[in-house]
């Protein structure tokens, strides 16, 4: 089984596929034979969960470029601040700008509030999201 998503191994083959509520979007480059859309739809709920978390991804990374970290640039760099969003214990919400969890300080968290945390960690679990420590370019 090859370690490569199976949404890289289909797009690097010419397929364009979205998500439409509940539905896959297949878009390709040539005819879609009857066979590949019976491979389409066998793989239907990994392809989903793919791009659900693929999508959640885009979502976690413009809440991270929309919040105004440029002041918090240096102190994050060195490592003297944390963002919540980057630690291994916290989970985010159904919002990913929005209030979220951390494992041991609880609920109520924002994610890009900088802060010194004694217990900040970056071990990560294999399925989530991992956030660039530092703060976006200032335009």
């Amino acid at each position: 089984m090859s370690d490569i998503p199976l949404l890289d191994r289909y797009r690097e083959a010419g397929y364009t596929i979205t998500a439409e509520a509940n539905a896959l979007r297949v878009v390709a480059e040539h005819p879609i034979s009857d066979r590949i859309r019976q491979v389409f739809k066998a793989k239907k709920p990994e392809l989903l969960r793919e791009l659900a978390a693929e999508y959640r991804e885009k979502a976690i990374f413009a809440a991270r470029d929309a919040a105004d970290l440029g002041d918090w640039r240096a102190p994050l760099d060195l490592g003297r601040l944390h963002l919540c969003g980057n630690c291994a214990r916290f989970a985010f919400g159904p919002d990913a700008g929005g209030l979220g969890t951390c494992a041991l300080h609880g609920d109520g968290l924002l994610p890009f509030l900088p802060f010194d945390c004694p217990d900040f960690t970056v071990e990560r679990q294999a399925d989530r999201t991992r956030v660039h420590q530092s703060a976006p370019a200032a335009h």
